[in-house]
């Protein structure tokens, strides 16, 4: 079986920390937003939001505005792995008035999306960290809640369990019951205390025949280790989604 393709949106994960065998793209994010083009073209995407607040000042907003719509691409098979690395803080973001028609770059593969073709008037929206979420079809930005979880299990099943026992402060919890009719919400690990059976701090959600992953941050002095960890959870999850389409699953 092939190794999945795989995108890193990442500031802190580098392309010197994997393997000789293994093959990603890497985009920081303050890069051009043609340099990321579309999730069509990779198995596995993550996304790591693992920086602070001063940080996050620095990213190129067109990127981080063009999230919401790239992750409804989830429903095509693809697997999403979001670090939600920091609070849920509101922010105000510039987006253009208007954009051009965007679907006569969809079946390019030479010609990018331009930034130059856009209005140069610009609108204020006051957003919040996570707002991207929004255009994912399952409600699960409403289940977001912006308070930290200093205690959560660690006991976790592969292919998690490594990434866990690398984890930082929780900057989110996420609701997992009752999950919506139509989507499947699997708590990866579950708060502890009042509240226990309803709340945690990773989830994966399975959206038609994609994943959707959230998971908390990470000790940013373990970034090697927890790229591998990450890589490896991409793999298993991409073999298990092979597999489900060879039983035609």
């Amino acid at each position: 079986m092939r190794e999945p393709n795989l995108l890193i949106i990442s500031n802190r994960f580098e392309e010197t920390n994997l393997e000789e065998d293994m093959k990603a793209e890497f985009v920081k994010w303050d890069w051009p937003l043609k340099k990321l083009w579309t999730f069509s073209d990779y198995h596995v995407v993550i996304i790591d939001f693992s920086f602070n607040k001063d940080e996050f000042k620095g990213i190129n907003q067109e990127i981080y505005d063009s999230l919401g719509g790239r992750l409804l691409e989830v429903i095509e098979g693809l697997i999403v792995i979001v670090i939600c690395g920091y609070p849920k803080e509101k922010f105000n973001i510039y987006v253009p008035r208007s954009r051009p028609d965007e679907s006569r770059y969809l079946h390019s593969q030479t010609t990018c999306y331009d930034p130059e073709d856009l209005s140069k008037e610009v609108v204020k929206e006051e957003r919040d960290s996570y707002t991207f979420l929004q255009g994912v079809p399952i409600g699960i930005y409403d289940r977001l809640t912006p308070e930290p979880s200093r205690i959560y299990e660690k006991k976790i099943k592969s292919p998690f369990k490594e990434y866990f026992n690398l984890t930082d402060i929780a900057h989110l919890t996420i609701q997992y019951s009752p999950p919506p009719s139509d989507i499947s919400v699997e708590p990866i690990s579950r708060t502890s205390g009042v509240g226990k059976d309803r709340y945690c701090v990773g989830a994966l959600i399975e959206i038609e025949k994609g994943n959707l992953i959230l998971l908390p941050g990470y000790n940013k002095l373990k970034k090697n280790e927890v790229l591998l960890s990450l890589i490896k959870i991409s793999k298993e999850l991409y073999r298990k989604q092979q597999k489900l389409k060879e039983r035609g699953q």
